[in-house]
């Protein structure tokens, strides 16, 4: 009798367990949805937020002037202050490797050499058909003097008087009659045409760009 008790406790017992085992409890196993599963962070690995980075290109460059005739670019040999002949609405610059002004149409063509003097006091003698003709600065204004070699007599004409600031450099376009001063740096800064004597006009050269030799 106890034996059979005994075997009938044991049978319960292991169904007992089979049943546990199969039928869990909520607080002995929870279950975690996947959306709020726990992160361990010992082995979480942060990854950075990727952001796209866009270039801001101008999409209209009809505006930049771009000069890629060779011709023109061979004659400018170290130039600097670029500028802009009011009267004749030419390009003005220095060439610092040849010492002189240089002039061109906007476009960059026509090219001109402007014979210059950088050296103080700036006296410029200019071939002529009958001998020459000198420009010169003296006592704060800018002189000519046409010399006729073959008649052996001069000419002397007091032009203007000079501007207040310093003047560095005196030029002479002969196809254009117009004399360039350049400023303390030597860039081109007035413009006076002699087309009109004796009336005589100083204009200011719009500079576009800066010289090497100082900070914008």
């Amino acid at each position: 009798m106890r034996t059979s008790l005994i075997t009938i406790l044991l049978i319960c017992s292991l169904i007992a367990i089979s049943w546990l085992r199969s039928n869990p409890g909520e607080e002995s196993n929870p279950v975690v949805p996947a959306d709020h599963a726990a992160i361990n962070s010992d082995s979480a690995i942060e990854q950075p937020i990727q952001t796209e980075h866009k270039r801001h290109l101008p999409t209209n460059t009809s505006d930049v002037p771009v000069y890629a005739d060779e011709e023109f670019l061979s004659q400018l040999n170290q130039p600097y202050a670029f500028g802009v002949d009011p009267t004749s609405r030419r390009l003005i610059w220095t060439s610092a490797g040849d010492e002189t002004f240089k002039t061109a149409n906007s476009d960059g063509s026509d090219i001109r050499v402007i014979p210059t003097n950088f050296e103080d006091p700036y006296d410029l003698e200019i071939d002529s058909s009958f001998g020459h003709t000198l420009f010169m600065i003296s006592e704060g204004t800018v002189q000519r003097r046409a010399v006729d070699l073959q008649a052996n007599t001069h000419t002397d004409t007091a032009l203007f008087t000079l501007p207040t600031e310093t003047i560095h450099g005196l030029g002479y376009d002969e196809h254009a009659n117009m004399l360039y001063l350049g400023d303390s740096l030597g860039r081109p800064r007035f413009a006076i045409s002699l087309n009109d004597e004796p009336k005589i006009t100083i204009e200011t050269i719009t500079l576009l760009t800066h010289s090497t030799q100082e900070e914008p």
